[in-house]
Order: structure tokens, then C-alpha cells, then sequence
């Protein structure tokens, strides 16, 4: 069974209020439309110098996601900080630094 963090008890940076998050589109994606967070097929959250790289998102809770751990970069390792790959995060919209679809 995955173990589930808190990426705010876990002090994962947070974006300025004043930016957005960084989409990243599919190059071969038809058409350019906007869509949450929850419909992300990915998203980057970073901790401790570390991009957590994170999917299958699900909402749980009203300004609350969740998703799995499935890579940390730079590093190639599949634990950081007592975080594995496999675990679940739950994170909100403002540690998201980067999604795509």
C-alpha cells in the first residue's frame, strides 16, 4: 500500500501567487483550450531542489489533489526524502510549477 504525503506538511515550494503554473502542450495536440489541474495528465511539484513528477490525478477535496509519485529529476533514484516512487502525493494548485495533458 502506497504511503500518502502532504505536500504542505512536507514544506514542497509553493509558486508567488502572482504566477501560473507552466503548461506543456503536446505537439500534436489540434487545438489550444484551457483545463484544471485535475485534468492534467501530469504535473511537476518541487521539493527540495527536486521536480516531483506526479500522475494520475485525481480532486478528493475542493482545492485539494492527488496523484502518484512516478519520478524525481534530476535525480534517477526512485526515493527522495523518504518519498518513493509509487507513493501518493496530495499537493494544491499553487505547488504545481508545471502541467501537461
Amino acid at each position: 500500500m502506497p504511503t500518502i504525503h502532504s505536500a504542505s506538511e512536507r514544506a514542497f515550494e509553493r509558486r508567488r501567487s502572482d504566477f501560473s503554473p507552466v503548461r506543456v502542450q503536446n505537439a500534436t495536440s489540434a487545438q489550444i483550450r484551457d483545463f484544471s489541474i485535475g485534468e492534467a495528465g501530469t504535473v511537476t511539484l518541487k521539493h527540495r531542489g527536486q521536480d516531483v513528477l506526479v500522475r494520475s490525478i485525481t480532486q478528493p477535496a475542493p482545492g485539494v489533489f492527488r496523484g502518484e509519485i512516478f519520478g524525481f529529476e534530476p535525480s534517477i533514484e526512485e526515493t527522495h526524502d523518504g518519498m518513493r516512487v509509487g507513493d501518493l502525493v496530495d499537493f494544491e494548485e499553487s505547488h504545481v510549477t508545471s502541467y501537461s495533458d
